[in-house]
Formats: structure tokens, sequence, C-alpha cells
């Protein structure tokens, strides 16, 4: 499985940067990147209203991993356990959407 900067991620203090608080294994970032961006790098550049949503990223994955397991485990799951884990997703993806740019 592909390794990542570990969540939570969330908007670096400058230059478009989304971060996180811890360093992913293997990762290239140093000390001076954390406090210029705020955080160890995830990614720059970022056009400001984009910024949310990848920040979002890690979140929204393992929602949806959790939902995929869930189909996974019992083909059988019912109607309304998988509206309920939709609604769950939908929210995340909604709250992206909504934070501050």
């Amino acid at each position: 499985m592909p390794t990542y900067e570990p969540k939570p991620w969330r908007k670096g203090k400058d230059y478009g940067a989304v971060v996180s608080d811890e360093l992913a294994p293997g990762s290239l970032a140093g000390a001076e990147n954390r406090e210029a961006y705020g955080g160890y790098l995830v990614a720059e550049s970022i056009a400001a209203v984009n910024t949310p949503i990848i920040a979002a990223a890690p979140e929204m994955l393992a929602l949806l991993r959790e939902f995929v397991d869930a189909l996974r485990a019992d083909p059988t799951v019912t109607l309304n356990e998988t509206r309920k884990l939709i609604a769950r997703i939908d929210a995340d993806v909604a709250q992206a959407l909504r934070a501050p740019r």
C-alpha cells in the first residue's frame, strides 16, 4: 500500500501549501520546510479553492476504505447501513467544500 503523509492534513501557513503535523516514513521533508510551511509539506502551489479538498483527502480515503471493506466483509449489507456510510462520506466532502480558504 502506498505511504503518504500521516493525517490530518491541513492548510499550511503560506505558499498555497497543505501540510501534516507528522512526517511520513521515508519522506524527504526537513525541519526547514516545517518552519516555512507550518508543517510537513504534503503539496504546495495549490489554488486556494482546492486546498480544503486536498487537505481532506486522507479522511475521505479512510471513509471510502471503510465503505469498501464493509461491502467486502458482508455483501448482504443492508441498504440502511450503506446509506449511513454514504452520508458520512457526503458530510466529509461537504465540510471540505465549506472550509475557509
